[in-house]
């Protein structure tokens, strides 16, 4: 730091404390004056004055010899006489080079010696000097030094007076405003016996009485009986004195009798030595604010109970501002933390970090989320207790804001809610089987009153019943008008029976939609008891069971049926045979190949589920034993599929024409060969003809007696609806059967 520097800081400390003084101006204080006048008389000089040097000017206080008010800086030997310490002496100004020329010296002041002592405050910053002069050449002795340094310092020991009675003044009327201004405080100043000496504008506001009411009476006016015969104006005194401060909340009485909740302190007065000579005592009413407390400490206290009666609910408080997080013991045991440091206080993520890492974010995201946007919390999750064990907790809470809208605190409950999510996992397991069978089995469920209203259909009892998904439901206009006409009565008094005799309900029906269309229906239901009564049950379509059964029935009566036409047909097989057989292997090979025929028959319409058979499969199947296809059986015609009853017929004639041109006609022979056609012909109704032809064999004559053969093929005309002609031409046999086409599909 540089020497000019250091100077300017220096003297700008100087100035500000003779700021601080603020003598530079002002009227003639007598001790100033009597204080220059003895210096004169010390020095036997016929001037004396006070010397305050600013940065501009020096300024003459209680000056002796001298009229002058001030100078300039650049005119003043004080300025001089600041910068070293003791007396500032120049016997002859002439004789100094620094003033010889000064305007003080060779004007009208007439200065030729000049000796000053500085005026030096409690910092050591020199203000001016007190300072003496002469107007021949003059040298002070010792004695004299000495006297004008001591009365420089009674100088500053009066400006210093003057300077702090100023300053307490100062301090006096700031706090006389701030009584007079403190209307929401009762200030009471008292002597050390308690007598009342004071009363501000607030107390008169808050107690009642006014300070000319109170001056001069006793302090225990505005305490409670009670209170006074406990002695506490005087237990309060006495704190006050022996710790510095005696603070109370306690009940008071207003002028009226009324009580008021206050809270204050009571500090001691002292004088100048620090003894203590009286008490200021300071009140603030807080009625409102106590009875709240109480309000809410009797809520506090109804909850708490209410939570232990509970036993399965905790609650806690966050303050958001210093992250203290305060809990009960209940709260604690879900989060394993310990109770003393739940009650005592702990952050956040203590508790945050006894949930289930599962759940940790998104509880965390909820908080932070809370905090940021809602205000309102509610979360279920898990907590994982040190144990291992998994519980389950429903919290909520709401979050606090001050006046800038920041988060203060965030309070809650939280609710072990393990029992009921179990539950209700059992229950949505339950539920997904139950509703997994119900669509397995393809059912519906409905539930009503005992009295049949209030009817809870499903998607799929609407279905069932024709209704819409949002269609209003009643009994009578939504179910039993639904009914078919036949099974009404029948149904209305089933169900109503049931409802009335608490007993099951099933019973089956069918419905009838607009469009006339059918549905079996068979529901089943009961009255259950729990909370109320409830009628309930299911539904389910059994249109295709009752259509399968009624299949069945019809498949039992057709196999009976069949099975005695095929008996007919191997009696007759086997009569026929052994009637026309001339010797017994005769008679089994016959009977043998044409039940061969007949069970191919068989065999193919089972393939076929006994409603049709393709005619060319009939064919190849017949005529297996001639060979089959070959240049010898020549097989042509178009597809057709033959009912059961007629194929049997078909195969049979077939085998019987192939048979007999094996022994006796065109296949008996190696050049004959027989052609075998059918054709559909497309008149007003089709008609179906096949032509079976044989050619190149023996030379053909009719037959004396009709065979068995014969007769099949003469009767296949009868089965198939139609007519079958046989004609024993001598270039070959030829039979022709004509039917009409529907009766071959259908018969």
């Amino acid at each position: 730091m540089s020497e000019n520097s250091s100077t300017y800081d220096g003297e700008r400390r100087r100035l500000a404390t003779l700021t601080d003084y603020d003598v530079l101006a002002g009227k003639t204080e007598q001790g100033l004056d009597d204080i220059t006048r003895i210096a004169a008389q010390v020095a036997g000089t016929p001037i004396a004055f006070i010397s305050l040097v600013d940065d501009q000017r020096t300024w003459f206080k209680a000056p002796i010899g001298l009229d002058l008010a001030d100078i300039p800086r650049a005119w003043s030997i004080s300025s001089h006489a600041i910068e070293q310490d003791g007396v500032f002496e120049i016997p002859d100004l002439n004789n100094d080079d620094r003033f010889a020329r000064n305007p003080l010296v060779t004007g009208e002041a007439g200065f030729r010696s000049y000796a000053g002592a500085p005026l030096v405050a409690s910092d050591g910053e020199k203000l001016g000097t007190l300072a003496v002069v002469d107007y021949e050449p003059r040298q002070l002795n010792a004695d004299q030094r000495q006297a004008l340094l001591a009365l420089s310092r009674q100088v500053m020991a009066l400006l210093t007076a003057r300077k702090q009675l100023a300053e307490r003044r100062q301090v006096d009327q700031r706090h006389g405003f701030i009584l007079d201004s403190a209307v929401d405080y009762a200030i009471v100043s008292m002597r050390l016996d308690g007598t009342v000496t004071s009363w501000n504008e607030g107390a008169a506001r808050i107690m009642g009485w006014t300070e000319q009411e109170m001056c001069g009476l006793p302090c225990h006016r505005f305490f409670t009986p009670e209170d006074c015969d406990d002695g506490i104006p005087e237990k309060e005194m006495g704190a006050a004195l022996a710790q510095g401060r005696g603070k109370d909340e306690r009940w008071h009485l207003r002028k009226g009798g009324e009580r008021f909740w206050a809270n204050g302190e009571m500090m001691p007065l002292t004088d100048e030595a620090d003894r203590p000579i009286g008490f200021i005592k300071i009140l603030r009413d807080r009625t409102e604010q106590r009875l709240e407390y109480e309000r809410l400490k009797a809520i506090e206290e109804r909850f708490k109970i209410a939570l232990e009666a509970a036993g399965f609910v905790g609650s806690w408080d966050w303050d958001s501002r210093t992250d203290t997080l305060r809990a009960d013991s209940k709260f604690c045991a879900f989060y394993s933390v310990d109770p003393e440091l739940g009650e005592s206080g702990v952050p956040l993520a203590t508790f945050v970090a006894g949930i289930h890492p599962d759940d940790r974010e998104r509880v965390a995201e909820a908080i932070r989320q809370c905090i940021a946007e809602t205000g309102e919390f509610a979360e279920e999750y898990r907590v994982l207790r040190h144990d291992g064990a998994v519980r389950w907790v429903m919290a909520q809470g709401r979050c606090a804001y001050d006046g800038s809208g920041k988060a203060t605190h965030f309070p809650g409950v939280a609710i072990d809610t393990t029992d009921r999510k179990l539950a209700e996992l059992a229950l949505a397991d339950s539920e997904t089987r139950m509703r997994l069978a119900l669509e397995a089995g393809e059912l519906g469920t409905w539930e009503s009153t005992l009295e049949l209203g209030n009817l809870q259909w499903d998607a799929r009892t609407r279905e069932l019943l024709g209704h819409t998904p949002d269609e209003p439901l009643d009994f009578q206009h939504s179910f039993i008008r639904q009914v078919h006409p036949d099974d009404r009565e029948r149904v209305n008094a089933v169900v109503r029976e049931a409802v009335t005799t608490d007993g099951m309900l099933d019973v089956g029906f069918r419905t009838i939609d607009a469009a006339g269309r059918q549905r079996h229906v068979h529901a089943i239901g009961a009255v259950v008891v729990g909370m109320a009564k409830r009628f309930l049950g299911t539904v389910r379509d059994v249109t295709e069971l009752r259509a399968a059964e009624d299949h069945r029935a019809l498949l039992n009566n057709e196999l009976q049926h069949r099975i005695k036409n095929t008996l007919s047909i191997v009696q007759a097989i086997v009569s026929q045979s052994l009637r026309n057989a001339s010797t017994p292997a005769e008679a089994r090979d016959t009977i043998g190949n044409r039940l061969q025929v007949l069970s191919e028959a068989h065999d193919l319409l089972t393939r076929t589920s006994w409603s049709a058979a393709p005619i060319d499969t009939i064919v190849d199947g017949a005529i297996r034993l001639q060979g089959g296809r070959s240049r010898r059986i020549r097989v042509s015609g178009p597809q057709v599929r033959f009912s059961a009853r007629a194929a049997l017929a078909l195969a049979m004639a077939l085998h019987e024409l192939g048979t007999n041109a094996t022994k006796y006609g065109a296949l008996s022979v190696p050049e004959g060969h027989v052609d075998l056609r059918w054709t559909v012909i497309q008149e007003a109704e089709p008609v179906f003809e096949l032509v079976w032809k044989e050619h190149g064999g023996p030379v053909v004559t009719e037959p004396t007696r009709v065979g068995f053969g014969t007769r099949l093929m003469q009767s296949l005309g009868r089965d198939l609806g139609g007519k079958a002609v046989i004609d024993y031409e001598p270039s070959g046999v030829r039979w022709t059967v004509r039917s009409s086409l529907a009766a071959i599909v259908e018969s």
